[in-house]
């Protein structure tokens, strides 16, 4: 039971370590919000709010876009398997 102890603590300390090089090497909080502060903060609000519809609206339609085409790739596989039922029950 003590192995796998140490494979454990092994493994938490691995990704441990792996995780404090990302945070040091890419700084991705930083960036972010140094974008936020240098290109979105100073904008007006009703650019922000403008800016905030369209996004929604992109994710909306993308999202049924994404519903379409799941939909008619369900079609496709129920026919496929529904010729395989019958063709192997033939």
């Amino acid at each position: 039971m003590e192995f796998f102890k140490d494979v454990y603590e092994w493994f938490k300390n691995l990704f441990t370590d792996f995780n404090a090089w990302m945070k040091s090497t890419f700084q991705f909080d930083k960036r972010i919000t140094d974008f936020y502060n240098f290109a979105i903060a100073p904008l007006p609000e009703w650019v922000k709010i403008l800016g905030l519809i369209v996004v929604l609206i992109a994710l909306v339609i993308g999202m049924i876009q994404l519903i379409k085409k799941s939909f008619k790739v369900m079609i496709i596989l129920l026919i496929v398997f529904g010729i395989i039922i019958l063709i192997t029950w033939l």
